[in-house]
């Protein structure tokens, strides 16, 4: 029995292609919203409870045309950028995207939005002994990258929709482990530069999280109507420690060769001229260079609370997805 129709924004994305199987399984009906030219390869194929739907956030008549009919949304769609230039379109796919999607369920009523957020929107201090909770929702300082900046202000909108009579609960995810595909950023392509040989490594920590516990988080909520917020954060743990363990699972030399802050801060200006000599996008900027060293840890039990288990063990969750 089909138990809801859902609205999947962002469904070729590394949560959301791995949400499609796991709503079907659940059996929901799942309309998949991606846009035009963008990899389906990954979603199942020829599933009568799916129906994949070309459109985009920012474009609100393709936006309402895949929201009619559906009684729940999910909100995964995000861009992740680390690129200077790439703040106005920061800003409009996190923020204006989100305020369609509230401001277009709001109009058709639906009965749920669920908002996948990020760590990035909560208010953090980098500090080991400070951990980050989900007491920490205004953020009061500027924030420490353009992206961090665009989750707090589609959060902002997330909040308005809840305060005009919209049900809303959100997932704040960590780094997010999982299977996908290496050209599109993340945790594939990190994989991928440790199989090739990563020699370095960066002096920060942060928090890792299996893309299975995030979508287990999503399958809880859907159950629920009232309004929570899970904060995924996973396993805290150095950046040294994570690529270590990767390196070891993926049978590769870990990295050996510390990066301090202060080196990268010298090196990732030398990165954006040469960028503009060589047209290439540089690899390590501002934004990268202040993630790669700052020390975000989080803590907090909304995840063991409201799912009754603990986080995949990081481990395994590497394994799964290489």
């Amino acid at each position: 029995m089909i138990s809801s129709t859902i609205l999947l924004t962002g469904a070729t994305g590394l949560i959301g292609h791995h949400l499609v199987p796991a709503l079907l399984e659940a059996g929901h009906r799942v309309r998949a919203l991606h846009r035009p030219g963008s990899d389906t390869s990954y979603l199942p194929k020829n599933h009568e409870a799916l129906e994949l739907v070309q459109g985009d956030i920012l474009d609100i008549f393709t936006l309402e045309e895949a929201m009619l009919g559906c009684n729940k949304v999910i909100h995964a769609a995000a861009l992740i950028s680390f690129q200077a230039e790439d703040r106005h379109s920061l800003d409009q796919v996190n923020q204006e995207g989100t305020a369609n999607v509230v401001n277009l369920a709001l109009d058709h009523q639906v009965d749920q939005l669920i908002y996948i957020s990020s760590v990035a929107a909560l208010e953090r201090e980098s500090s080991i002994i400070n951990p980050t909770s989900l007491a920490d929702t205004w953020q009061s300082k500027r924030a420490p990258t353009n992206y961090a900046a665009s989750k707090f202000a589609a959060e902002r909108e997330i909040w308005r929709g809840q305060a005009e009579g919209l049900s809303v609960s959100t997932v704040y995810p960590s780094v997010v482990v999982g299977s996908g595909d290496p050209r599109r950023g993340g945790t594939p392509a990190l994989f991928k530069r440790i199989k090739e040989g990563l020699s370095t490594y960066s002096t920060g920590h942060s928090a890792f999280i299996a893309v299975s516990d995030v979508v287990d988080a999503c399958l809880h909520l859907l159950s629920t109507r009232e309004s929570k917020r899970i904060l995924c954060q996973g396993h805290n743990m150095s950046w040294k420690a994570f690529l270590s363990l990767a390196a070891k699972k993926l049978k590769v030399n870990p990295p050996t060769r510390k990066v301090a802050s202060w080196q990268s801060a010298l090196a990732w200006p030398i990165a954006g001229l040469w960028s503009k000599i060589s047209g290439q996008k540089p690899f390590l900027t501002r934004d990268r260079h202040r993630l790669a060293h700052a020390h975000y840890t989080y803590v907090g039990d909304s995840f063991e609370k409201a799912l009754g288990k603990p986080f995949k063990p990081i481990g395994k969750a590497i394994e799964e997805a290489i």
